[in-house]
């Protein structure tokens, strides 16, 4: 410890003063150990040499060389000192070894320690040596402490003595074994203080040893009796585990084992049963390695379950006695023994209490809150319970059964609620078909309740759900979910609500969650495919009369057509698979036009193709009907009907090479606009045949619906008194083709005069648009160098070349040519 040196300073400078007056010993006191006195003349080291060496005996402190040091100087600073330091000592015994003594410490501890050592090692030191040894020492320094035995008064045992050259813990464990075969109570505890003790005046080189005593017994263990523990009660404690994990020591292995033990250590008394006879109950056994509060309370358990009245007096005067017996280790219990059941709560197994009816109330009362322990369940919290004490009776396990006639058995498994079991019985003859009303289910629950503790009733109320803006969904108990709710769908569509599969899916979810379903609800669309169309597909929950004319209204926005009679086969074949509750309206829309008449559209019709026909027959029928008027007409339609194309008012153009633009505006026939298209052509001096007009009337009608073809046969005319018939092409001048027909009936013979011409040509006239007049003049060719060749029409242009040419001696080359001239101008053929 640190020394508060200026406290010290002050006491010596005092006692420096005290010597100068009186010539009296200073004194220097040294806080927590005293104080060091210095007689007149005594040399200040020698003093504070004995005072450590003193110090250390008797406290067991030991100052350090500084401490030393510190105390030195203060004295010397106020006190005549010849040694100015306290120096360490040593001397070397020839093989043996160097004696060393520190600074403060005593020879006597330091000759001590050495000779501990030495005579561990074998070596042996005289009296005689260890007294000169002790007096070189002496001599060198002041000897305050004298080489000498220690002592210890160990209470209620004696005196312990540790020799000189003596090993603490040798002495230790002598005085500890000897003290405990005198039958005084020492332990290991009361070792070690012991050698706290002493080690604090002698230096320890080792703790004491006391090792237990063990002894293996074979197949069950081994027996471990530390130091200061009666055998006797370690074997009861061996014992006592061993029998708890099943090997069931009897009384002879037990004398076997004690007789073995105490050969090796003291015993002062041995194990063995205990039997203590209760007036009026019976003899209490304690069997070796049982604790007599165990035995205790086992006995006084069993008792109470005998019907045998023992209040808590009785109790411990009974416990009292066996103690007095048999050591006991722990006091009697008589509280309940409990058990937590995890997540269900504590089973409390009262004195005298039977476990299987404990157990039973304990499941009973679990049940009630809604806890569901099984046969398993039970069967491990009663083998635990069987474990605390005692069972004389089994828990029964097996489930309860009820015949129901016409239907099955009932089972009611251990620890299940019979309302549950009763629900699912239900459920199962639903399965197979049997329906259990309610009122039936309350009959079974009544049976099955004069049988068993019930908790709950069965829940037979019907399963109520508001769908809002529908109405309310009741499933009564013992009937299907779907077929129910499939009912309040077909009910609800009924009466116009559109439910479709999610809402659905959702109804009967939120029924499922509040009653067994064991079928699921098909809300799966319906498809029916349609040859030459494709697939009809109808959304669960949609009317099939909606969802066919969605169908047929995207058929005709393809292009394609289902008239009411395709509508009605279809509807009959929805209406085999699916509910239907409305019809499909396939008349047809009619829409009254003033002064005009009643335009129809058919069912599955595109509107526009009906409005256009309508109005294109208006328009053939004479009626006045403006672009505007076709436009007001066609948006009342689409107000009623899905228009899937406008009405087209604009002209239809095409152009005609060589020719020009040919328009059709909105409201004219097509042949009519290309009649007057080919005959303004015409005209204007085009020449288009029927091959011609038939290819741009076929262009049109690929535009614009056409209701009837242009005419472009030819026109035939009868002329009975050239015998011969007149055929004019479409598309060719009538004048030409008449000429050319005269010219032939001159060939054959016939005399044609104008008025003859002039009849056939009013004729054609009457019956074809006529462009160009009838021109009956001479054709005149004129022939260089020789004159004009002049032709009437009704002259053969033979005759009239011969004629020419006789009359002007041309050679007949020269007529041919000529002829030929001619034949380029009119038509020729060849003379019969």
């Amino acid at each position: 410890a640190d020394l508060p040196m200026a406290a010290v300073r002050a006491v010596c400078l005092a006692a420096a003063v005290v010597a100068a007056l009186g010539a009296r010993p200073a004194v220097l006191p040294v806080p927590g150990f005293g104080e060091i006195t210095i007689p007149a003349g005594t040399e200040p080291a020698d003093a504070l040499e004995s005072f450590s060496q003193l110090t250390r005996r008797s406290l067991g402190h030991v100052f350090t060389n500084g401490d030393l040091g510190q105390l030195l100087s203060t004295l010397c600073a106020e006190l005549p000192c010849t040694k100015r330091s306290l120096d360490p000592l040593s001397l070397d015994l020839q093989g043996i070894g160097t004696i060393k003594v520190q600074p403060g410490q005593a020879p006597a501890e330091a000759i001590d320690d050495f000779l501990v050592l030495a005579r561990a090692e074998g070596h042996k030191v005289s009296e005689e040596g260890v007294a000169q040894v002790m007096d070189y020492f002496c001599s060198a320094k002041p000897c305050a402490v004298p080489l000498a035995p220690i002592s210890l008064e160990v209470s209620g045992v004696g005196t312990l003595v540790v020799r000189i050259g003596q090993e603490v813990a040798d002495a230790v464990e002598s005085f500890a074994r000897e003290a405990w075969k005198a039958g005084y109570g020492m332990n290991l505890q009361a070792v070690a203080s012991i050698m706290d003790q002493l080690c604090g005046f002698k230096r320890c080189n080792r703790q004491a040893r006391l090792p237990p005593s063990t002894l293996d017994v074979a197949g069950v263990g081994t027996i471990s009796v530390p130091f200061g523990v009666e055998p006797a009660d370690a074997v009861e404690a061996f014992v006592g585990q061993a029998n708890r994990a099943g090997h069931n020591l009897d009384y002879p292995a037990v004398q076997q084992i004690m007789e073995t033990l105490c050969a090796q250590t003291p015993c002062r008394r041995v194990s063995q049963p205990v039997s203590l006879e209760v007036t009026g109950v019976g003899v209490l056994q304690v069997p070796v390695g049982e604790e007599p509060a165990d035995a205790a309370r086992a006995f006084i358990d069993g008792a109470m379950r005998d019907n045998v009245a023992l209040t808590n007096d009785d109790a411990v005067a009974i416990m009292q006695k066996l103690c007095s017996l048999k050591r006991c280790t722990r006091p009697l219990d008589l509280a309940p023994s409990t058990l937590a059941v995890e997540n269900v709560g504590t089973v409390v197994l009262p004195l005298g209490a039977e476990p299987v009816d404990v157990l039973n109330e304990f499941l009973d009362a679990a049940r009630s809150v809604g806890h569901r322990i099984s046969a398993e369940g039970a069967g491990q919290i009663m083998q635990r319970l069987c474990g605390m004490k005692a069972c004389r009776r089994p828990l029964d396990v097996s489930p309860m059964r009820l015949n129901i006639s016409d239907i099955g058995t009932l089972v009611v498994p251990f620890g299940v609620e019979p309302a549950d079991a009763v629900t699912e019985f239900v459920e199962l003859a639903q399965q197979q078909g049997v329906r259990i009303s309610g009122d039936n289910a309350n009959l079974i629950m009544e049976r099955l309740c004069s049988m068993k503790k019930c908790n709950v009733p069965v829940d037979v109320a019907p399963v109520r759900l508001n769908i809002s803006g529908v109405g309310t969904l009741e499933v009564p108990f013992g009937t299907e979910p779907v077929d129910m709710v499939s009912q309040f769908l077909l009910e609800a569509r009924a009466a116009g609500h559109r439910i479709l599969a999610d809402g659905a899916r959702q109804i009967m979810e939120a029924v499922c969650q509040r009653r067994a379903c064991h079928q699921p609800l098909d809300a799966s669309p319906f498809r029916l495919e349609v040859n030459g169309v494709g697939t009809l597909v109808l959304p669960f929950g949609e009317e099939p009369a909606q969802g066919l004319a969605r169908f047929v209204d995207q058929v005709v926005a393809a292009g394609g057509t289902i008239d009411a009679a395709g509508a009605s086969q279809l509807m009959e074949a929805i209406c085999k698979n699916v509910t239907c509750f409305q019809p499909i309206d396939v008349s047809p829309f009619v829409l009254n036009i003033t002064n005009v008449g009643s335009m129809v559209v058919p069912f599955g019709t595109e509107p526009v193709v009906a409005v256009d026909d309508f109005l294109r027959r208006a328009l053939d029928a004479g009626h006045q009907i403006s672009v505007e008027d076709a436009g007001t007409i066609m948006q009342a339609v689409c107000q009623r009907l899905v228009c899937h194309r406008p009405l087209d008012v604009a002209p239809f153009n095409l152009e005609i090479s060589g020719i020009g633009t040919m328009s059709v505006p909105w409201g004219v026939e097509p042949a009519v606009a290309v009649a007057d298209f080919l005959g303004r052509a015409l005209d204007a001096g085009h020449r288009i045949g029927s091959s011609g007009a038939e290819t741009i009337m076929t262009r049109v009608c690929a535009a614009r619906t056409c209701r009837r073809q242009l005419d472009t046969s030819p026109f035939s005319l009868d002329v009975p008194d050239l015998n011969s018939t007149l055929t004019i092409e479409f598309g060719e001048e009538p004048s030409e083709a008449v000429k050319t027909f005269l010219r032939r009936a001159v060939y054959d013979g016939y005399s044609i005069t104008v008025d003859v011409a002039q009849t056939i040509m009013n004729a054609v006239c009457a019956n074809v648009a006529c462009r160009q007049p009838l021109d009956l003049k001479p054709v005149e060719l004129p022939v260089a160098q020789v004159g004009t060749l002049v032709l009437p029409f009704n002259v053969v242009p033979q005759v009239a070349v011969r004629a020419f040419g006789n009359q002007h001696r041309l050679s007949a080359h020269a007529m041919q040519q000529i002829l030929n001239g001619v034949c380029g101008i009119v038509f020729c053929q060849a003379e019969k």
